[in-house]
């Protein structure tokens, strides 16, 4: 048996060493489209990511290298599998888990990818085209029945408000942490290369990305401000002209050899204003929440003097924006609603104790069959521990738990923390997880894509802070030699 299986490993060695090499010259363009995509459209998404994926597992077979940090999520899945079988609809689970398994390989393949030269184009074209798609989100709040005139089936061009909220809460505090590792590169280690920064002043892109925040939140609450006709026409076009420039100008310093200014230019006069006012336009409560805690401990970790600014930024939104302000009073009312967080937790804490080993994942839409109370279109508990519970299990919600506290955990290691970006990820996670304490986020595909590739980037980090010290430490065991 085991010559048989030697024998077809050996005959399909040359096409691993094609697809190898093919995905050494491609790699870091076709995940830098996939990265593109995944705010966008998540089928275009699809249609990249799931034969690169194929294609490196052929290439790795027969031993896939995984990271330790998957251990944790694999038990869960392994969890999941089996209490899937005691479940409601083990078929529909089983679909949901084989999805779940095959797309976490994207935190291997990512890790390779983030590993390179070049490595870091992944992370900016996810990036950038979450800003694309939070700008959206402004321009389609100001104009409300715009898209609905071209394309009256679509209520929106990219995704939903609720895919985009989870997706922003961690991107933008990646955003954030890029932007510390570019703005304070001489006490930093970047683990790329062509990322590297003298000491610079970051005045004129601190002031340009205040000014953007402004102008793209005049558009996006627009209606609020009683901004409309000619002049709300022209704080578009305003806006347009602002990221034309703005990406005119990032292509000018990047032509002049200086990559890291560039990028660190973008991301402060397109790309992190436009999260944030996307985030704010989404009227989501549990990004805010989560992505206003995980910049705090970033913060507090990096730069404490923002701390304050940071805070009060957050308060003035909270005051000053009217939608945002009755979002947050209307707190309380919204949960104890007809049909609300109040049922639908209700409805999971007396789910759990009846299942013990779960109704089977993806199977969460048995909830509505328990209160007339609660909206067909509501098909999960509304909270990520919840709805694992009632779904799989206690084992599960252990096994998961654990996955959280390694990534975290890993992301605060010393040797990682002098790269910000390892940080960085783990407050990304921070993020995700505070938000999910009001929203089930877990078992978004969009969302997890990009935690995936987050992960990809926190495994690369913790490889090149490796391997750096064991480069150290063999050139002085030559010189003591």
């Amino acid at each position: 048996m085991s010559d048989s299986v030697g024998k077809l490993l050996g005959s399909i060695a040359p096409s691993q060493e094609r697809a190898s090499l093919f995905l050494e010259r491609h790699g870091i363009v076709l995940l830098s489209i996939a990265a593109f995509l995944i705010p966008l459209k998540l089928l275009a998404a699809y249609i990249v990511i799931i034969p690169l994926l194929s294609l490196w597992l052929f290439a790795r077979l027969p031993k896939p290298q995984l990271s330790p940090i998957l251990t944790p999520f694999l038990l869960y899945a392994a969890i999941a599998f089996v209490s899937s079988f005691f479940g409601l609809d083990p078929s529909r689970a089983l679909r949901g888990l084989l999805s779940l398994v095959f797309f976490s390989l994207l935190v291997g393949y990512s890790s390779e990818v983030f590993g390179k030269p070049k490595g870091y184009y992944p992370l900016f074209f996810l990036l950038l085209a979450q800003a694309i798609a939070a700008f959206q989100g402004a321009v389609f709040s100001a104009y409300p029945d715009f898209i609905h005139q071209l394309f009256p089936k679509m209520e929106r061009l990219f995704l939903g408000r609720i895919a985009e909220s989870g997706q922003m809460a961690l991107s933008l505090v990646l955003a954030f942490g890029l932007f510390l590792l570019l703005a304070k590169r001489e006490k930093m280690r970047s683990p790329w290369p062509l990322l590297t920064l003298p000491k610079a002043g970051i005045g004129i892109e601190i002031v340009a990305a205040l000014f953007a925040c402004l102008l793209f939140a005049s558009l996006g609450f627009s209606f609020n401000l009683g901004i409309a006709g000619t002049q709300k026409l022209l704080l578009l076009g305003v806006a347009c002209l602002w990221i034309a420039l703005s990406f005119g100008r990032s292509v000018a310093i990047f032509r002049s050899g200086e990559v890291a200014r560039a990028w660190r230019a973008f991301l402060c006069s397109f790309v992190i204003p436009a999260i944030s006012v996307g985030a704010l336009v989404n009227l989501k409560r549990g990004p805010w929440v989560g992505i206003a805690v995980a910049s705090v401990i970033l913060l507090l970790r990096y730069e404490r003097k923002l701390v304050l600014p940071l805070l009060a930024a957050a308060l003035l939104a909270a005051t000053l924006i009217s939608p945002v302000r009755a979002r947050l009073a209307q707190s309380s009312h919204d949960f104890f609603i007809y049909g609300g967080r109040n049922v639908i937790w209700q409805v999971g804490a007396e789910l759990a104790p009846r299942y013990p080993l779960g109704v089977g994942y993806k199977n969460s839409r048995v909830l509505r069959e328990y209160s007339q109370q609660i909206p067909a279109e509501l098909t999960h508990f509304h909270n990520n521990a919840l709805n694992i519970l009632v779904e799989s299990g206690w084992m599960a919600l252990l096994a998961f738990a654990w996955w959280i506290i390694r990534i975290v955990r890993t992301g605060f290691k010393k040797e990682i923390y002098a790269g910000v970006l390892g940080t960085s990820v783990a407050c990304a996670v921070i993020s995700w997880q505070v938000a999910g304490l009001v929203e089930y986020n877990a078992g978004d595909s969009e969302v997890l894509l990009v935690v995936y590739l987050a992960l990809g980037l926190l495994v690369a980090i913790g490889k090149m802070a490796q391997d750096g010290r064991n480069a150290v430490s063999q050139n002085i065991g030559q010189a003591l030699g």
